[in-house]
């Protein structure tokens, strides 16, 4: 008869355990991640590269970066999605210059991308950039624009507009060309409530490969800025 209100005991002590072990056998596994790293300035970052996963649970991976696009790349494992870039492979701390080089979110179902590093100006911090690389998000023969210039950018192509957002990623899959199998570019700001011309370029046809364009202002401010990196590797 003293039996029974032990086993109760028992019953009640082991169950939060049962959930617990049920809780944490179906957290979300480390998934690997095809990355590539482009900087926008030559010589930063200054320092090597270290990825760190928000879960603590990966080692940190130490990245390369280049001011150009090839084949080459480090396989990142993420887990709790937030990804910090520091200049060391200990986890940064916050608040003792931990993630100096930027944070991105890599997003759920994301292969393979190309982080942008963008060099900290007045004002502004370091930023990091995440390029969606999947040909299906990237295709062969079109360009992509990310635009950093803090405003809308608009962009004619052999007379053809395409409205680029700020801060947002835009593909123009097989760009019009006119002779030379190439595209006069135009690129326009809106000032004072007008579009206003702030570059020109002839822009060559990707072909069977690809080309990011990168949208972003001078150290004034007031100059935007484009260079097109061509992406040998189409995955």
């Amino acid at each position: 008869m003293k039996t029974l209100p032990m086993l109760s005991r028992a019953i009640r002590v082991t169950l939060p355990a049962l959930v617990f072990a049920s809780f944490t056998m179906v957290s979300e596994a480390a998934r690997p991640v095809e990355v590539r790293c482009l900087s926008l300035a030559s010589g930063y970052p200054e320092t090597a590269v270290f990825a760190h996963d928000s879960s603590g649970k990966t080692d940190a991976c130490e990245l390369q970066v280049k001011t150009f696009l090839n084949h080459k790349s480090e396989t990142l494992q993420v887990e709790g999605g937030e990804v910090t870039f520091s200049g060391s492979a200990e986890t940064p701390k916050e608040g003792q210059g931990g993630g100096a080089l930027g944070k991105v979110i890599v997003p759920d179902g994301l292969q393979s991308c190309v982080f942008v590093f963008e060099a900290p100006s007045e004002g502004k911090p370091a930023r990091v950039h995440v390029v969606d690389d999947a040909v299906a998000r990237f295709p062969k023969g079109s360009l992509k624009v990310l635009n950093l210039t803090g405003a809308v950018l608009r962009l004619k192509l052999e007379g053809k507009v395409f409205d680029c957002p700020a801060d947002k990623q835009t593909v123009i899959e097989d760009p019009p060309v006119g002779e030379r199998n190439a595209s006069a570019m135009q690129a326009f700001c809106k000032r004072n409530g007008q579009w206003v011309q702030v570059a020109t370029s002839n822009w060559s046809h990707p072909g069977k490969k690809r080309v990011l364009q990168v949208a972003t202002l001078d150290r004034s401010g007031r100059r935007v800025m484009m260079k097109g990196y061509r992406d040998i590797s189409v995955r």
